[in-house]
């Protein structure tokens, strides 16, 4: 079964520290920056785990098996699933997603003013979600060309 390197930690250390002792112990690695990105709880027949998982930025070191332990660079949409604990699953599409969601206040920001921000957010590589189109049908057809998701937008999608 693959797994991410997990550390187990009591209250009185951090999941930071644990995750960086476990990285160094278990990939050669460490850590110079961090910060928290989900925790996870699952439920296995033998036990109930709560995972603390940190988007780790920055690291010395080239990752290897420490422990004996098989690694590999893939892109995400091509890991196997099968081999993976189940704890894990989720966490692959997860990484799949964009670090930043934009939420926008496109009423009270002015359509021009919305949509070069969102330009320049889309240039910069940051995925994007419309919860709620704001403004007028034809503007919204206007700006995606054709291509759009939002139900009340007829240009296209959905």
């Amino acid at each position: 079964m693959g797994s991410f390197p997990a550390a187990s930690s009591s209250p009185a250390k951090s999941a930071e520290v644990a995750v960086t002792r476990e990285l160094e112990e278990e990939l050669g690695i460490r850590v110079l920056a961090s910060s928290p990105w989900v925790v996870r709880e699952h439920v296995y027949e033998h036990a109930h785990v709560r995972l603390f998982f940190r988007r780790i930025t920055a690291w010395e070191g080239e990752p290897r098996g420490r422990e004996g332990q098989q690694l590999a660079w893939c892109a995400l949409d091509t890991v196997n699933l099968d081999p993976l604990l189940p704890a894990s699953v989720d966490l692959i599409r997860w990484l799949q997603l964009s670090p930043v969601y934009v939420i926008s206040d496109a009423a009270g920001q002015g359509i021009d003013t919305w949509l070069a921000r969102l330009s320049s957010w889309l240039e910069e590589g940051c995925h994007t979600g419309i919860r709620r189109c704001f403004f007028e049908a034809s503007a919204c057809r206007a700006w995606c060309g054709g291509f759009c998701w939002n139900r009340f937008c007829s240009g296209g999608g959905a």
